[in-house]
């Protein structure tokens, strides 16, 4: 099946990774329904907001991360706060979040948000550690378990809440939440109840542009062209490579493997439903001619495991042949996928 394995990441550290980004943009698309699924590199991250406002000393304990806990508030669908101040950010799993004043409706985390606090605002749960117990902004990083013996990261994924951002080192529970999302897809729940179909696409004489130069690579998943417009990758994710701390450097892999294939190329963007981001960033399926075979960027970094699958509806155009790019890449044990 065709998203038998879709280990999707996200997320470095919040899965509100600074680099992505494909909520949407429109009024239209903002006050209505419309499935936002993997993560944008755009979305808000409180935390980070609440560091550089200098917070955090105010509610971060400097100890070692907490085995169990209470909830006392939910931020997010992916993150939680316990009693004693630590802020958890749930592993291996991404929701779907747009900006704080934007959050209504199923596909903008509302959705989980409303699932996590019915389930666990001021509950009792117990935390569980993969390879890595912290991430950049010091959250715990954990697999949380309710006092009803719900696993709560993997509920999020079976009920269509989030996805599977299951990525090395943390890939302990990898193959369940593989199945379980697969299972979600299939039944066609929460953020996966929609049909491709379904969605309004731009002609062919409007959804594409050919002849683009590229001036530079700024990271694994985001190019500027010549004429100083800034593209990001619809449907990938990468780490970025200022993530050093990450053993392997993936990020610094992803640049280079970009680098590889665009920079100073002319280049083919195709677009989806919507055109941008809300950090004003063209959204784009980019093709570059490499051995006489028009390749698209975005599949190849996600072939050689140096991206991963980041789709959200209604940006749904080429979901079946990413994820079976990334099984591919997870077969064959490349890049992040390396064991």
């Amino acid at each position: 099946m065709w998203i038998n394995r879709i280990l999707v990441f996200l997320a470095v550290g919040a899965l509100s990774l600074a680099g992505c980004a494909s909520t949407p943009t429109t009024p239209e698309a903002e006050s209505s329904a419309a499935p936002a699924v993997v993560k944008t590199v755009a979305k808000e991250d409180d935390s980070a907001k609440r560091m550089e406002e200098g917070e955090q000393d105010d509610w971060m304990p400097a100890d070692k991360p907490p085995t169990d806990g209470v909830v006392v508030d939910v931020l997010k669908g992916d993150e939680l706060v316990l009693e004693d101040g630590w802020v958890v950010r749930l592993a291996a799993i991404d929701v779907p979040t747009a900006d704080y004043g934007k959050r209504s409706g199923d596909f903008y985390g509302k959705a989980a948000i409303d699932f996590v606090k019915k389930k666990s605002l001021n509950g009792k749960v117990k935390l569980e550690y993969d390879r890595e117990q912290l991430d950049s902004y010091d959250r715990a990083i954990a697999y949380v378990h309710l006092a009803d013996g719900t696993f709560l990261n993997e509920a999020l994924i079976a009920g269509g809440y989030a996805l599977s951002a299951c990525f090395p080192p943390n890939t302990k529970h990898c193959d369940d939440f593989a199945k379980a999302q697969h299972q979600a897809v299939q039944g066609r729940l929460g953020i996966w109840d929609f049909n491709p179909d379904d969605w309004p696409k731009a002609g062919p004489a409007d959804n594409l542009m050919t002849g683009v130069r590229v001036r530079n690579v700024i990271d694994g998943d985001t190019i500027q062209l010549e004429d100083g417009t800034v593209v990001r990758y619809i449907g990938i994710d990468a780490p970025e490579s200022e993530a050093s701390w990450r053993e392997g450097n993936f990020g610094n892999a992803a640049f280079k493997a970009n680098q590889a294939l665009v920079e100073g190329q002319t280049i083919s963007l195709e677009y989806d439903v919507e055109f941008s981001d809300p950090r004003g960033r063209e959204l784009a399926y980019v093709y570059v001619e490499k051995g006489g075979k028009r390749v698209m960027v975005n599949e190849e970094l996600v072939r050689q495991g140096v991206a991963w699958v980041a789709v959200f509806p209604p940006n749904v155009r080429h979901v079946r042949r990413l994820f079976e790019s990334q099984e591919q890449a997870y077969r064959d044990g490349v890049g992040i996928w390396t064991r």
